[in-house]
């Protein structure tokens, strides 16, 4: 039965550790600098400061800037990928757009820099209609 114990006792060290961790990896912040939403579209800055600067990542961080190295990604796949609670992967999305490794795309509903502000009706409907379009012609 010791194997049971053993397994018992690695069981419980990491419900202990996920606990505590996430709070561990942000530094017990629980907002970043920036304000990213659910379906802010990542993209990696410079993949030649990945290479020369990368090593220099937490774990986390690094593991972020994986997931998004060939690929677009919202904040909330990257967290459903990395099994990262939503709040930590905005707060170290928040540091890795900060170090100008991440660019972060607001969408068009976040009214963010690169919608130009806030949407009109208009645009919505233009929006909608070029979405039905395209489903129109698969």
């Amino acid at each position: 039965m010791p194997a049971e114990e053993d397994h018992g006792k690695a069981a419980a060290h990491v419900e202990e550790v996920a606990s505590v961790r996430p709070f561990v990896v942000t530094g017990g912040r629980t907002q970043g600098s920036t304000d990213t939403r659910l379906e802010s579209i990542l993209e990696v800055a410079s993949q030649q400061w990945v290479a020369e600067k990368g090593k220099s990542l937490s774990p986390e961080e690094a593991a972020i800037v994986r997931q998004i190295a060939t690929t677009y990604l919202t904040v909330a796949e990257v967290s459903a990928h990395l099994k990262l609670p939503v709040g930590v992967v905005k707060v170290l999305v928040s540091d890795l757009a900060e170090a100008g490794v991440l660019l972060v795309h607001d969408t068009m509903a976040g009214g963010g820099a690169d919608s130009g502000g806030p949407v009109s009706r208009e645009q919505t409907l233009e929006l909608l209609e070029s979405v039905l379009n395209a489903i129109s012609q698969l």
